[in-house]
Formats: structure tokens, C-alpha cells, sequence
């Protein structure tokens, strides 16, 4: 049976979605492993940080500060860019979300349109098969007429 063209529309909505919600994972992912790794830095900044609290507070060398110092720097560069990162894929995940919900929207009325068309469809086998079997009632009880009236 030869496919329908709304039934080719279903089939190309579907793996556009399905498409569109691989990419949505992925981005939510990549989202999440930028967070963690968010996470972890400022973790390990604080703790350095509590370390150059400790030693300062026993006397430490300037050249030991600096070090310290620079390292501290190093980590805030490392964490603003992370978090620049984050704001970025915060982006695409929004934008990867609103392209699964438009392809998931058109999908939905593609398959409300089939439905309509399969509901048309029953009724109009259904009323055939009533005419069927009216007509066969009537052809029946016109024999037994006939047969009587003969």
C-alpha cells in the first residue's frame, strides 16, 4: 500500500524530533559536566585560598605569597571562562529546548490530523457497512414478499 503524504509527514516530524531531542540531551550534558567542573575549581580555589590563609598566618615568604597569588589568579581566569562557557551552553540548551517543543508541536498536529482522518474514515466504513446490511434487510424481506405475493 502506497504510503500517504500525511503519513510521510509523521514519519519526517518524528525523526526531527527525535533528532532535535538527541541534540537537547546532549546539550543538557555538556551543560552539566561545565557545572561540575564549575564546581570542583571553586572547590579546589577555596581550599588553596584556606591554604595561603593557614601559612600566611604562620609567616610565609613573599616570593611563596606571590606564587600563591598568581596561582589564585590563574584559577579565577580559569573560573570566570568556565562560567562564560556555561552562560553560553545555558544558551543552547534554551534554544536546543524551544527546537524540540516547535518539532514536538508539529508532530502533535500531524498526528491529531491522522486521527481525524482514521475517526472520517471509520465513520464512513461504518455507514457503509450499515447501507450493506440495509440493503441485504431490504432484498431479503422483498424475496419473502415477492415469494408471498406469488
Amino acid at each position: 500500500m502506497k504510503p500517504k503524504p500525511l503519513d510521510t509527514l509523521i514519519k519526517l516530524a518524528t525523526e526531527t524530533r527525535d533528532s532535535a531531542s538527541m541534540l537537547l540531551a546532549a546539550e543538557q550534558r555538556d551543560y552539566t559536566h561545565i557545572n561540575t567542573q564549575i564546581g570542583q575549581l571553586t572547590e579546589y580555589r577555596r581550599e588553596y585560598h584556606r591554604q595561603l590563609q593557614d601559612i600566611s598566618s604562620q609567616g610565609i615568604e613573599l616570593s611563596t605569597f606571590r606564587e600563591y597569588q598568581r596561582f589564585l589568579s590563574s584559577l579565577d581566569k580559569i573560573i570566570a571562562s568556565a562560567m562564560h562557557e556555561l552562560d553560553k551552553h545555558k544558551e543552547r540548551v534554551n534554544q536546543s529546548q524551544i527546537m524540540w517543543q516547535k518539532e514536538q508541536c508539529k508532530l502533535t498536529s500531524y498526528d491529531t490530523l491522522s486521527d481525524r482522518r482514521n475517526t472520517i474514515k471509520v465513520r464512513e466504513d461504518n455507514r457503509r457497512e450499515q447501507r450493506q446490511h440495509d440493503d441485504m434487510t431490504v432484498n431479503t424481506i422483498a424475496r419473502k414478499w415477492m415469494q408471498e405475493t406469488s
